[in-house]
């Protein structure tokens, strides 16, 4: 049993590596074409690259969709490019750049092309061990807040799956990954988040938003969450 158990997961990592497009492979699109310089990761929708663009220089983060995603991921995928845009248009920083989104019929790969976020300069909080010096810790807080406040008012969505995790701080700056896992507009959340969220309202959503965030900060400021100190 554990021979067969051995052998099921080296083919799976067989898979995986099988299934990464190897550096210097070329990915056409509408404004540029990108060279992958390194694979970075694999997620539930895409698989991630640093890439560069031959004609700009940029080198961005390269979300190419996997083939194998069911139809719900598949949507979950292109969600993130509409929402990066609506934040886009409000102009808050802290989500990162959109700069393509490429999707044709006949094309061999879909794929987003997003701000290159090195995690060496902005490390993840959900890292960090000690707690924030207390200035820096009110910075990230009001960067943040000021997305889910534009995110809540003016494009009338909720961070669903918001985590730590992908909460970036280099010090002066926040930066915020994954978003497509984010509420449908505000008009239509009663019908098509019924199912998922029972019979909450969005105000209901954007309450849930907030008190996780303050989970967050006080982890922030103390380096502890609120269940560890007893509250």
């Amino acid at each position: 049993r554990r021979q067969r158990q051995m052998c099921i997961r080296d083919r799976s990592m067989y898979l995986n590596e099988h299934n990464r497009l190897p550096a210097g492979t070329e990915i056409p699109g509408d404004q540029e074409t990108y060279s992958i310089e390194q694979y970075l990761g694999l997620s539930l929708t895409a698989q991630v690259y640093r890439a560069q663009g031959q004609q700009t220089k940029r080198v961005v983060a390269l979300k190419v969709l996997r083939h194998d995603v069911t139809p719900v991921s598949k949507a979950h995928f292109w969600h993130e490019a509409q929402v990066l845009n609506e934040l886009r248009v409000s102009e808050v920083q802290a989500p990162p750049t959109l700069y393509e989104q490429y999707s044709a019929e006949a094309a061999e790969y879909h794929f987003l092309a997003l701000e290159y976020v090195d995690g060496a300069q902005f490390p993840p909080l959900s890292e960090r061990l000690e707690p924030l010096p207390e200035q820096e810790a009110l910075e990230a807080a009001r960067q943040a807040l000021r997305v889910l406040q534009v995110l809540h008012e003016q494009v009338g969505r909720t961070y669903t799956d918001m985590q730590l995790q992908n909460f970036r701080w280099d010090g002066k700056t926040l930066k915020i990954l994954d978003w497509n896992h984010v509420s449908t507009q505000r008009e239509h959340i009663q019908q098509d988040e019924l199912a998922r969220f029972g019979a909450e309202t969005f105000e209901q959503l954007a309450q849930r938003d907030l008190a996780r965030f303050g989970a967050y900060f006080y982890r922030m400021l103390t380096g502890k969450g609120g269940l560890e100190q007893g509250e």
